[in-house]
C-alpha cells in the first residue's frame, strides 16, 4: 500500500481510502497492539486441520 499512496499507516484506523472504490481493512490488532493475521480468528478446531 505504501508504493501505491505513498503514505504510511499505522493499522489502527477502520478502513483506508486507495481510489475510487478501492479501500483497505486492516485486520485488527492483537493483545498489545500486536500484529494479527486471519488464522487468528478461526475457530481452534478449523485451525488445527
Amino acid at each position: 500500500m505504501k508504493a501505491t499512496t505513498k503514505t504510511t499507516r499505522d493499522a489502527k484506523e477502520p478502513f483506508y481510502y486507495v481510489s475510487d472504490y478501492l479501500h483497505i481493512v486492516p485486520m485488527p490488532l492483537g493483545p498489545a497492539d500486536a500484529q494479527s493475521m486471519i488464522e487468528d480468528f478461526l475457530l481452534p478446531k478449523w485451525r488445527a486441520e
